[in-house]
């Protein structure tokens, strides 16, 4: 059986990764994807966890993924991990890549190798060429980039869809709940990138779906810190209380935290983001449930 691959770090799937795997998917035989996948617990930030980025790949076709840790592959020379794993492990017969791509002890090995190796043995490679937005390369770190100044809707454009992040409910101080509107908190995940400031989002859970505005990273009126809590556009149904665990769809942001003088004026602003949802919504009656 002919066996094809693809290999990389996959974070986000984001278009230029699916011009990659489009490609990939076009193969016959059998397909395995492999992702590099390091820890997240060493404190790099990323858009997907290996659960997520397995859904979305899957999503775009059939193939077997199996993740490789980074930690047991970085000081692998490229040559060997070329010869020992996808030679004389899994036979493979066709490989497709991004032009970018790079592999071996300390990133050295790149397409220009591979290209070698895989004359050397016979094998059929396939190098996709980058997928561009504003004339420039769609990547993973530049993606984080838009989402760290709250750029949402440019980050869910080269994403190909949201920008999401699940999280389960935790008890809040209540303090939203005395200004009138009562929130659901969500537990922030270490290693998960966040976006800053007050957003219009979509929310899921297992009873159901709704608009909401979420606030994310602080609350300087109250001096709080790593916040993320959304509040719903119309009062919570009783069913979605009794929800654990959200999926929230980042769709625009509507401004940074700001520190107010009276509970007052932050009550005021409150309402005017929740003006400005409304107003928004219809924007996005589309919407759809990507992974």
């Amino acid at each position: 059986m002919t066996v094809s691959v693809t290999i990389g770090v996959y974070d986000g799937v984001h278009l230029g990764h699916r011009k990659v795997l489009r490609k990939f998917f076009r193969s016959a035989g059998k397909k395995i994807v492999f992702l590099f996948f390091r820890n997240p617990r060493k404190g790099f930030g990323v858009l997907t966890d290996l659960a997520e980025r397995k859904k979305l790949i899957l999503s775009l076709g059939e193939a077997e993924v199996a993740a490789l840790p980074f930690e047991k592959f970085k000081n692998v020379p490229a040559e060997k991990f070329f010869t020992d794993f996808l030679v004389k492990k899994y036979r493979v017969y066709r490989i497709v890549v991004g032009e970018d791509f790079r592999f071996g002890r300390e990133a050295r090995g790149d397409v220009r190798l591979l290209r070698n190796l895989c004359r050397r043995e016979g094998i059929n490679l396939q190098v996709v060429g980058e997928e561009l937005f504003g004339g420039r390369k769609i990547s993973t770190s530049r993606i984080k980039k838009f989402l760290l100044r709250g750029d949402v809707e440019t980050a869910g454009k080269l994403l190909g869809r949201f920008y999401s992040v699940s999280g389960e409910k935790v008890k809040g101080r209540g303090i939203s709940g005395t200004l009138g509107f009562p929130t659901i908190n969500l537990l922030r995940k270490k290693n998960r990138i966040y976006p800053e400031g007050v957003f219009l989002t979509r929310v899921f859970c297992s009873a159901g779906e709704f608009y909401a505005v979420a606030n994310v990273g602080q609350s300087p009126t109250f001096g709080l810190k790593r916040v993320f809590e959304f509040y719903a556009l119309e009062p919570f149904p009783k069913k979605v209380l009794n929800c654990r665990k959200f999926k929230v769809f980042f769709l625009e942001f509507i401004r940074k935290a700001k520190k107010y003088k009276t509970r007052g004026g932050l009550i005021k602003r409150i309402k005017k983001d929740v003006e400005i949802a409304k107003k928004n919504v219809f924007r996005f009656a589309k919407f759809r449930h990507i992974w």
